[in-house]
């Protein structure tokens, strides 16, 4: 499995070498600022980066995307310690008052060659299973190169190696309220109900129960959301799978500062008739 997660994810940080030494100083570059930021760069310029005899300056511009964008160094004082308690990584060690821990498992174990890949319990979520692909630097934010590469930005690509996971994933993640008031949604608590009950009912008759299914409970999950997340109109809109947007013409950008400066030659134009103006009556 870990074979063909590497293929598409990466934790490797271009920038340092196998024992996870920097290949070279990039302290004048950040005190100077001396390149553009990795977001700023035109399309224009990454088009020509993709073409077939850019292979240089376009792993040079993804070595310079993973300095900048792909690190999980913000941890304060120290970026290979515990995240501060402000943090938005920062999570509470349970039956603790002061022990704070990274909930992306910052800074992680460094795997130096594929013979040491594996798939491991997080020892302080016991729930979650992760993926330790070959990585020589304990910051290195796990992504996958292309996508990073076209969003231009930071990325995540973790692996999700359970299927337990998988159904946490969609069920509390992805329908997570929007206004954000908690991770516990209405299909979450359902799915956590129907485990409860499923495993109770194990217990009491043995393989003759009938489990729970999901599709039944569905109605339940869908109105207890229904009142606050959509219209009616809404609703209708997606029960009738109509397209999420319709454009019939073509979107022309408007640029305000082109604007501005029209106002500015139009008010000078003003000035200058009413000078000569003037000029001619005196």
């Amino acid at each position: 499995m870990n074979r063909f997660l590497a293929r598409y994810v990466s934790e490797w940080n271009p920038n340092k070498d196998a024992q996870g030494v920097e290949t070279c100083s990039h302290v004048a570059e950040q005190v100077n600022e001396a390149q553009e930021h990795t977001a700023a760069v035109s399309v224009e310029d990454m088009l020509r980066l993709l073409q077939e005899d850019q292979q240089a300056e376009r792993h040079e511009y993804y070595k310079r995307l993973v300095r900048t964008e792909n690190l999980h160094n913000f941890h304060y004082p120290d970026p290979l310690g515990p995240p501060n308690p402000s943090q938005p990584c920062a999570k509470l060690l349970k039956g603790t008052l002061n022990m704070w821990y990274c909930a992306n498992g910052y800074p992680r174990d460094v795997v130096s060659s594929p013979a040491e890949q594996a798939i491991s319990q997080d020892p302080l979520r016991p729930d979650l299973w992760r993926c330790q692909l070959c990585r020589n630097d304990p910051l290195m934010n796990c992504h996958m190169p292309a996508v990073a590469l076209g969003c231009q930005s930071n990325t995540d690509g973790q692996p999700v190696p359970t299927r337990r996971q998988a159904e946490m994933y969609c069920c509390k993640y992805c329908s997570k309220h929007q206004k954000k008031l908690g991770a516990r949604s209405a299909l979450y608590d359902i799915m956590d109900d129907m485990a409860q009950k499923d495993a109770n009912a194990h217990e009491k008759h043995g393989d003759t129960y009938t489990p729970s299914k999901l599709a039944a409970k569905l109605p339940k999950a869908f109105m207890s959301e229904i009142g606050e997340e959509m219209c009616q109109a809404e609703v209708a809109h997606h029960a009738n799978r109509c397209p999420e947007y319709f454009c019939s013409r073509p979107v022309k950008y408007v640029h305000l500062y082109k604007k501005a400066l029209a106002l500015v030659a139009r008010d000078k134009q003003k000035e200058g008739g009413a000078a000569r103006r003037g000029g001619h009556r005196g």
